[in-house]
């Protein structure tokens, strides 16, 4: 049977075409073993997600910035900062392929008088990561992933290649949207605090740079948590130790605990469990 039009280009959106191999390995040796799922791609065909992100891998710098104890990680470290733009693009073209994509983002450089592609993601390496912990007691089942990342107490990492353009792209949100930013100064590292939204705040986002890392957070105390861990100077961290299982480099990276995780997408606190992933 013919595949329909909306299937089709939700094959295509994701590059199942580019897998060679795909696998996977559980290691039941070690106390909290990993899961690893990996795969080959084509040489010749990289399209889509899959082709777009599963590519030579970097190493990951955010972990310089863990205590060791979070509940949940989540990093994308692909080689550069144009994987992530053929992400976004190929999901954009995916949903609207009539140039609606681009004509929103000619008016957004326009806005900013700045390049997307150059000016903004230039200035990252390309690996993001998100961590955080379930430990703090959820308020109810969350209702969008904002509540969540409000909720896990969320630290979010972009690695910077160029810190000076991503300050100048803040510059730029700033003088257009005009939010008032209030700062303190926390062991030699700025903290910028925003309140949102600013005419009846629900939500505090706190940002600022941590070594060659920008960092948002939605508390002070986990900001300080990871200026704490990334001054640490430790030779090793915890992480680290963990990782010696895993491929060096490894283009995505989930770790979390799922003892802590499933009473929270439930909105109960269940009875807890005694599995890692």
């Amino acid at each position: 049977a013919k595949m329909d039009e909306a299937k089709r280009r939700e094959f295509n959106m994701l590059g199942l075409d580019s897998l060679q191999t795909l696998g996977y390995s559980l290691d039941m040796l070690n106390v909290g073993g990993s899961h690893q799922l990996y795969a080959q791609i084509k040489p010749e065909r990289r399209s889509g997600l899959l082709g777009s992100l599963l590519q030579e891998g970097q190493p990951l710098q955010s972990i310089q910035a863990l205590s060791g104890d979070e509940d949940l990680f989540i990093s994308i470290a692909p080689s550069g900062a144009d994987a992530i733009w053929r992400v976004i693009e190929t999901i954009a073209t995916a949903a609207d392929d009539s140039g609606g994509f681009y004509n929103g983002i000619a008016q957004i450089e326009a806005l900013l008088n700045l390049n997307i592609k150059n000016d903004v993601l230039g200035a990252l390496t390309g690996e993001i990561a998100v961590w955080g912990q379930f430990t703090n007691g959820m308020s109810g089942k969350p209702k969008s992933p904002m509540d969540l990342l409000y909720e896990i107490d969320a630290a979010i990492v972009a690695g910077l290649k160029n810190p000076s353009k991503w300050k100048t792209f803040l510059d730029s949100i700033q003088n257009l949207v005009n939010i008032p930013i209030q700062q303190y100064q926390y062991k030699g590292t700025t903290l910028h605090r925003v309140s949102l939204p600013p005419e009846n705040p629900t939500v505090t986002v706190s940002y600022g740079y941590v070594k060659n890392l920008f960092l948002v957070s939605f508390s002070d105390k986990r900001f300080e948590s990871v200026v704490d861990n990334a001054s640490a100077g430790r030779a090793v961290s915890p992480f680290q130790k963990r990782f010696k299982q895993l491929p060096a480099n490894p283009t995505l990276l989930l770790q979390l605990r799922l003892d802590k995780l499933l009473p929270v997408i439930m909105g109960s606190e269940g009875k807890t469990l005694s599995a890692d992933a």
